[in-house]
């Protein structure tokens, strides 16, 4: 598990032209090709992760399975989130494990069984700024798992992301943008069941 900050900025179609610009102005510079992300996230039946999560609860975490570009290669994540950083465990597994968490669902520590509950796809831009890892999340789909019911988010959301703690400050006034909450496990779930 390795710790860092992650900060969330939103951005409406009208201004993602205007950030690439920009980050390609100061010498960042593109360091992968965009692939589409989909993720399966897991909570338990009193959708605790999500209370937690609404309302800043420290520490708390998130469960989900990840895979890239339709490929099935699917990594189970966990996220825990403290005051002033965040965990990410990754770890691959197989198809046969993929399918096993579906049905049975996870056992997670202070949330009890953990069973799929919504699936968020967006496409994926990747940059590098300053040793600052950035990311761009465009055309943001949310469908509950195991229904065909989907619906989009109208914002795009800018990630920084960086393992050094110490690079706090310089983050916030070097990327001088507006922070946000944006959680798309949250948004989605608030979306889909309005």
């Amino acid at each position: 598990m390795r710790s860092r900050i992650e900060e969330k900025i939103s951005l409406h179609k009208f201004e993602l032209i205007k950030i690439r610009k920009w980050i390609l102005s100061l010498n960042g510079e593109k360091i992968y090709n965009k692939r589409k992300i989909s993720s399966i996230y897991f909570d338990n039946s009193n959708y605790s992760m999500f209370s937690d999560s609404e309302e800043g609860i420290c520490p708390r975490s998130k469960l989900r399975i990840r895979s890239y570009d339709d490929k099935k290669i699917f990594f189970l994540e966990k996220k825990i989130s403290n005051q002033n950083f965040r965990l990410k465990k990754n770890q691959e597994i197989s198809e046969s494990k993929f399918i096993y968490f579906l049905k049975r669902g996870l056992i997670e520590k202070n949330y009890g069984i953990c069973r799929p509950k919504i699936i968020v796809s967006y496409i994926r831009e990747y940059y590098m700024l300053k040793n600052i890892r950035i990311t761009i999340d465009v055309d943001i789909r949310y469908s509950l798992f195991n229904s065909k019911i989907t619906k989009f988010d109208k914002s795009n959301v800018m990630e920084l992301k960086t393992d050094q703690i110490f690079k706090k400050d310089f983050i916030n006034n070097f990327f001088y943008f507006k922070r946000t909450r944006f959680s798309k496990y949250c948004r989605g779930l608030q979306l889909l069941l309005k």
